[in-house]
């Protein structure tokens, strides 16, 4: 969109009845989102986001294969890429019914594995929720870690970004011969 600030003010204004702090929030993530997704504009941008894409995709896929070889399905099942990808794609429809795929997460994976794939269910069940857990825990300490160095690393960045902005504002001002 050419106007992302326009938009973002519009949604601030609405929340704004509600709640000031949270009209504030969701006017910064909206921007960042619309300014974000200009990026699909821009072709030579197409090769980076597919490839980055796919890294993210292998990652999970690494979080489904290793703890199958870890927990030896590829020797008793015979289990493989294939049918890690197929336990994870599956598997991820769990996660957008409840917050964080708790329950939902399990019983799918522990359904594919048992039922699709003929693995014991004590062992689908434990595999199921290792995974969660490994990914939870992961998530968790990425996203703690990335909040201390955003806010600890970033956060003289942002204050200097904002006085230089507000400064070019004031020089446009006053060396604007209209005002």
């Amino acid at each position: 969109s050419v106007y992302p600030e326009k938009i973002a003010s519009l949604i601030e204004n609405q929340l704004s009845k509600f709640s000031e702090k949270v009209a504030s929030k969701a006017f910064e993530i909206v921007k960042a989102f619309i300014e974000g997704s200009g990026a699909l504009k821009n072709p030579a941008k197409y090769l980076e986001i597919i490839v980055s894409s796919f890294v993210i995709w292998f990652i999970y896929l690494l979080g489904t294969l290793l703890p199958m070889y870890a927990m030896n399905f590829d020797t008793k099942y015979s289990l493989g890429f294939m049918e890690a990808m197929a336990t994870m794609s599956i598997s991820a429809f769990g996660q957008f019914v409840t917050p964080a795929g708790a329950g939902t997460y399990q019983y799918i994976c522990q359904t594919i594995l048992s039922d699709l794939f003929l693995v014991f269910l004590p062992e689908a069940s434990a595999f199921a929720l290792l995974t969660f857990t490994i990914t939870l825990f992961t998530s968790g300490l990425f996203g703690l870690i990335s909040i201390i160095w955003q806010s600890y690393f970033l956060a003289p960045y942002h204050k200097e970004h904002e006085v230089r902005k507000v400064k070019d504002t004031n020089e446009a001002t006053i060396n604007n011969p209209i005002l």
